[in-house]
């Protein structure tokens, strides 16, 4: 059976000095040692998400930039395509100018050509037209 003696007393007193020695020596160096490490995490957490809104920030940011010069680059190559079909549809009329002025100096040039080849023909025209008459009959014609 338990007896309660003086040995309990010096053995509560021990227990309860020894709780306050661990309290003073571990348990307040410890639990301080882990709330401040809770409070560095809480903190870097917290800075991680800022880091994380910034990051989004800057794709968001990235993608409207990136959004707006497609858009400026396909207005701008519009553009070009238009500017370089009006300079084809004005070389090509240059150049359909130029052709009817050379086709027109050819026509020219070829009935004035035609003209003098007709006027130095004419005189002999008899001779010829009697020549060829002479060759499908194959007899004089007089």
């Amino acid at each position: 059976m338990i007896e309660l003696n003086w040995t309990l007393l010096v053995q509560l007193i021990t227990f309860l000095l020894s709780i306050w020695i661990l309290n003073l020596v571990l348990f307040r160096p410890v639990l301080s040692v882990l709330s401040a490490r809770s409070a560095r995490i809480a903190e870097a957490q917290d800075k991680a998400r800022g880091l994380i809104a910034k990051g989004e920030g800057l794709v968001a940011d990235y993608e409207v930039r990136i959004r707006n010069t497609k858009i400026e680059a396909m207005a701008l190559k519009t553009e070009i395509r238009r500017e370089a079909a009006e300079e084809s549809g004005r070389l090509i009329d240059a150049a359909r100018s130029q052709a009817e002025g050379i086709v027109g100096e050819i026509r020219t040039t070829m009935s004035t050509e035609l003209e003098r080849v007709r006027q130095d023909l004419e005189p002999e025209l008899g001779s010829l037209a009697n020549e060829i008459a002479e060759q499908i009959l194959g007899r004089k014609v007089a």
